[in-house]
């Protein structure tokens, strides 16, 4: 299996684009997969510059309904006439982030109704050849503090995210899974344990996002739940490369406990498994 950075806040190549965003171009034996789109078209850009060709993409995944994962997908449809995306009911839902003043700024999709019959609405959970895409993760470590300030529409009103609409791929290949997250806006720690607990699985691989920065207010989590985080990490012998919302700080103190159990994976950026 080879997975490459098409998007991530950093970027490790001269000559490719980098933004607030990722996506991820999975080749396996059967299949080729996107996870997330980016915020824009920007993930398209470098997938030429790195001589990829998205136009026979088997099948996208979303993770959730955030721009930052999902605002390319138009652009993608558009190059691409074949690929379904898999994505929850709710990640169109309007989604929105509260800034210090009390404004809200909408951080939602929108896929153009041009495309809505290439749209799979996964329920809970779908199981497919190679693997699984799942959500629902409860589990008993604290969900990330930047949820705080990301909040759904309900109603007429703003309510807090309950990130009802992220969902989670698992690849599995010559008897190796790897697990990918775009946010883990409910703990990564919860996710694989959910993972573990409702289908068996323990990952060798873990690859995504672990929402340890606030872009909103441009914060981290304390080192007190960084620790207990690499703890956490290292006991599940999985092997994780990590990117875009878990924010270089973050990262580079979980390195100095994990060593080489992490590493960050940057725009451009490929890794076999």
């Amino acid at each position: 299996m080879k997975i490459t950075s098409l998007m991530d806040n950093e970027c490790s190549l001269e000559g490719l684009i980098k933004q607030h965003g990722l996506s991820l171009l999975i080749e396996t034996k059967g299949k080729k997969i996107l996870f997330d789109t980016g915020a824009d078209a920007g993930f398209i850009s470098n997938a030429k510059a790195l001589n990829m060709d998205l136009s026979d993409v088997d099948m996208c995944v979303l993770s959730h309904g955030h721009y930052d994962h999902g605002g390319g997908i138009n652009s993608f449809l558009k190059i691409n006439d074949k690929s379904l995306v898999y994505m929850s009911a709710l990640a169109g839902n309007d989604h929105v982030a509260l800034h210090a003043n009390g404004e809200y700024e909408s951080i939602g999709i929108h896929i153009s109704r041009a495309y809505l019959d290439r749209l799979v609405f996964v329920d809970k959970e779908l199981k497919f050849d190679q693997g699984l895409i799942f959500s629902e993760v409860w589990g008993y470590f604290p969900f990330p503090a930047g949820n705080r300030s990301l909040f759904k529409e309900k109603e007429g009103t703003y309510i807090l995210d309950d990130f009802a609409h992220e969902q989670h791929l698992v690849i599995e290949e010559d008897g190796k899974y790897v697990l990918f997250a775009g946010c883990a806006h409910r703990g990564i720690i919860n996710v694989l344990t959910y993972l573990k607990d409702k289908y068996g699985i323990l990952c060798d691989v873990v690859i995504g996002g672990f929402h340890l920065h606030n872009k909103v207010s441009n914060t981290y989590e304390s080192p007190q739940v960084l620790d207990t985080l690499a703890k956490e990490l290292m006991n599940t012998f999985s092997k994780f490369y990590t990117c875009h919302c878990t924010g270089l700080p973050a990262y580079s103190y979980l390195k100095v406990i994990m060593k080489d159990q992490i590493e960050y994976l940057s725009t451009g950026e490929t890794i076999e498994i």
